[in-house]
């Protein structure tokens, strides 16, 4: 049958006996991974090169996806060909199991006991076969009769975030025998010298070692490969640390992240040339032929040509360029494993006391002066007021944002109080004095502890949640009982994310008010009582909360106990407040996670929230070359086209808030395009359709009616529920295609996606939570007559 001899039913049960004899036989001969479950029909043996013999060992290979093995033949091809790559994966995929096992395979270890010390016991007949050399009257130290170290099995240095050191030492010891040391503290000059004899495997490293002058004794010493975990980290072509990793002397360097893109294009270039110098051209001409490309084609305003060329570079940067060097899998590989996340976004309007606070800075002088920078110096040089006259810092300009971040969240953030540094205390005090005057500042604490809903607009949203879901609690335990092993399965944990430490505090002290038993997780929190921390959250059913700074508990740990996460206040990386989600959403969550972020409507936050959105956009447009919605005019790094998202005056304004009209109208827009241009094409064969302005002003307008109609409603259920009404419905685990098909056939009919004819909108595409056109309110003080704050959600 096609020169293919087809097993019989009872060759394959044999076939199937034979190797699960071997598994059985496994724990008598001290395998690596010892795991109790395993599968019921064993894998194929993962050979990477027949030739050689290269090869994961079964027991590692027993334990192993699908996709996890596609990745350990990438990094296979990639050192084959002596060439460098950046393993993408999201967060949770496995990455480190994919490493290990690639490791295992090139160093041809087997997974039995006799793995350990092998290096060790090869040394020492070498030393025996030197010394007999000697005692023969060769002319040879027993020293220089040893070969470099990777002569015989490769070597690897593993450079890893100081944080994650110890984990990695867990997991090479849960998955091999690996010879393996820290090069840190008084033991440096030890490792160098186990390493040179050919004692090491592998030598792990701290990212912030290896930057400092103790690193220089790695940088040569004969790597067969370098693997920086993390690699992100590198992504400032003038940083330290991406100077040392640069510095390492080895044929093949393999990074590890799952966020490659957080900030720019460029960033994603940065990274491809550490792992292959010179292959990607210049940062110049990358800049030149995709990155430029790419940005002006995302802009609400591009023409028709623009966008046309952004889909083109896309479409190759994928298909051509990143194969080579660059693997990338999200969630979707797991999803048949994963329940399902919503997320809604809450834009809260800032309290009254906010709203001056506010006001008063952005009208101060050094404020003023900031935002006169750009305009014409009134001397008549021709120069702008920041390079002449006035000029303005760019220190200041990091310090206003810190301030107003600060004032967006909640006023106890500037106010002077236990705790704060030296040099906290002279600034809050200045604050106070300049934007609260006429109140000490032991009066506003003791204000903002016993009201603070009157000088934080989230407060409300996040006290509402907690009680709302502390009151379900209560509603199961009279239901099914205090003992009951479902009612504790039952009853919702939260995480509270926020990225200041004095606002965890804050948080904390009045959780604790409200008799909520807390964990807290911060970067002052020593390792044992982290982990205990963690241990009583996750198995202590009357737990309810656990405050994390973003800092800290953003990567690393698994809160699957949880599942209701509130991220207080946004990262301008969306990717951090990512990874704090899956904090709670990962692997062995068995339940449906919901995740609530809160915005300051109309402060910096909203802004901040923006870009969160153009990033992640810019992700999925080079990642999967699918076309996003254009929300946005902002092009980054044009100061001639800094439209709404860009430019120190977009920094420093007070708005009403804006950014649900634009999703909106961006999204009706391309909608009414996709659909109009698919007509065309149907009707005369067309490939596209050149609209007039008068049609898309036509569009915008009735854009804005829909919205306006949805406020209404809005304002409706208002006065029936009162403070906030949550919603939400995004599946993240597949693409909304996906989702809409199977919605759809749940309800015994074919979707609009099920039918060929049908042009569908892009399948997968990063956008603000609108596609099921929800929207709540956040709380319903202060909100302007005839209006209504929104949350979006998908």
């Amino acid at each position: 049958m096609n020169g293919l001899q087809l097993k019989s039913n009872d060759e394959k049960r044999e076939s199937r006996r034979e190797i699960t004899s071997a598994i059985e036989a496994q724990d008598g001969m001290g395998f690596k991974p010892r795991f109790s479950k395993r599968p019921t029909i064993p894998p194929p043996p993962l050979i990477l090169d027949h030739e050689k013999d290269i090869r994961v060992p079964d027991s590692i290979n027993y334990c192993l996806r699908s996709y996890q093995r596609d990745g350990i033949r990438f990094m296979y091809q990639r050192y084959r060909q002596r060439m460098g790559g950046i393993l993408g994966d999201d967060m949770g995929l496995g990455k480190t199991v994919q490493v290990i096992s690639f490791l295992s395979a090139i160093m041809k270890k087997t997974g039995k006991r006799t793995d350990l010390d092998r290096r060790c016991q090869h040394i020492n007949r070498l030393f025996d076969e030197g010394k007999r050399l000697r005692r023969l009257g060769e002319d040879q130290s027993v020293d220089e009769h040893l070969p470099p170290p990777n002569d015989r099995w490769p070597t690897c240095l593993l450079v890893v975030p100081s944080s994650l050191i110890s984990n990695w030492k867990n997991e090479l010891e849960t998955w091999g025998y690996f010879e393996f040391a820290v090069y840190q503290g008084d033991r440096r000059s030890e490792v160098v010298r186990q390493f040179r004899m050919g004692r090491l495997d592998i030598v792990l490293v701290s990212l912030e070692i290896l930057r400092s002058p103790a690193g220089d004794a790695l940088f040569d010493l004969g790597w067969s490969l370098t693997i920086c975990d993390e690699v992100h980290r590198l992504k400032n072509c003038n940083r330290e640390s991406l100077k040392a990793a640069s510095q390492i002397e080895c044929d093949v360097r393999i990074g590890l992240t799952g966020t490659a893109l957080q900030n720019n294009y460029e960033e994603l270039w940065t990274l491809l040339n550490w792992a292959n110098p010179g292959k990607l051209g210049t940062k110049q001409q990358w800049n030149h032929s995709i990155s430029s490309v790419l940005k002006d084609g995302q802009s609400s305003n591009a023409t028709p040509e623009q966008t046309a060329r952004r889909d083109a570079v896309a479409k190759g940067v994928k298909e051509k360029l990143l194969p080579m060097y660059f693997l990338r899998r999200d969630k979707q590989e797991i999803a048949d494993q994963l329940p399902r996340k919503t997320e809604t976004i809450a834009f809260c309007p800032l309290t009254q006391m906010q709203k001056a606070v506010y006001r008063r800075l952005l009208e101060s002088e050094d404020m003023q002066r900031i935002l006169r920078a750009e305009d014409s110096c009134e001397c008549g040089s021709g120069k702008t007021c920041g390079a002449c006259c006035c000029p303005v810092d760019k220190g200041m300009i990091l310090s206003y944002i810190s301030t107003f971040i600060k004032i967006s969240n909640s006023l106890f953030l500037i106010v002077p109080v236990l705790g704060d540094s030296p040099d906290a205390l002279v600034v809050n005090r200045k604050l106070t004095e300049t934007l609260i005057p006429g109140v000490a500042p032991a009066q506003l604490q003791h204000a903002m502890w016993c009201e603070p809903e009157n000088y934080c607009g989230k407060w409300k949203v996040l006290v509402g949640l907690l009680n709302d879901w502390h009151t379900e609690n209560e509603a199961f335990q009279i239901q099914e009982g205090q003992k009951s092993v479902v009612t504790s399965q039952k009853r919702h944990k939260v995480l509270v994310f926020t990225k200041s430490r004095k606002l965890l505090d804050f948080i904390v002290s009045s959780l604790a008010s409200l008799a909520y038993t807390t964990e807290v997780i911060s970067g002052e929190v020593v390792q044992e009582d982290r982990q205990r921390a963690i241990d009583s959250f996750q198995t202590d059913p009357n737990v309810f909360v656990m405050v994390i700074t973003t800092s800290t508990g953003s990567v690393g740990l698994n809160l699957t106990a949880a599942n209701k996460v509130i991220i207080f206040d946004p990262d301008w990386n969306p990717t951090v407040d990512m990874q704090a989600m899956d904090r709670a959403y990962r692997l062995g969550q068995t339940r449906d996670v919901e995740v609530v972020r809160l915005i300051s409507s109309g402060s910096l936050e909203e802004l901040i929230y923006q870009r969160q959105i153009y990033k992640m956009q810019m992700m999925m447009t080079i990642y999967d070359a699918k076309p996003q919605t254009r929300y946005f005019e902002g092009v980054q790094g044009d100061k001639e086209k800094e439209g709404e998202l860009f430019g120190v005056r977009n920094l420093f304004t007070l708005t009403e808030g804006n950014t649900e009209m634009r999703i909106e109208e961006a999204r009706y827009r391309d909608e009414v395009w996709l659909n109009m241009a698919a007509l065309e094409k149907r009707l005369h064969g067309s490939k596209g359709i050149d609209l007039k302005k008068s049609l898309i002003d036509d569009f915008t307008e009735g854009a804005v009616k829909k919205a306006e109609n949805h406020m209404k409603k809005i304002e409706k259920q208002l006065r029936k529920h009162g403070v906030a009404s949550m919603v939400s419905g995004q599946e993240v685990a597949m693409d909304s295609e996906k989702w809409s098909i199977l919605q759809s056939r749940k309800r015994g009919r074919k979707s609009s996606a099920d039918k060929k004819a049908q042009t569908s909108t892009p399948s997968i595409e990063w956008t603000a939570p609108m596609r099921l056109r929800k929207m709540t309110v956040a709380h319903s003080q202060d909100l302007p007559a005839g209006r209504a704050e929104m949350v979006l959600s998908d």
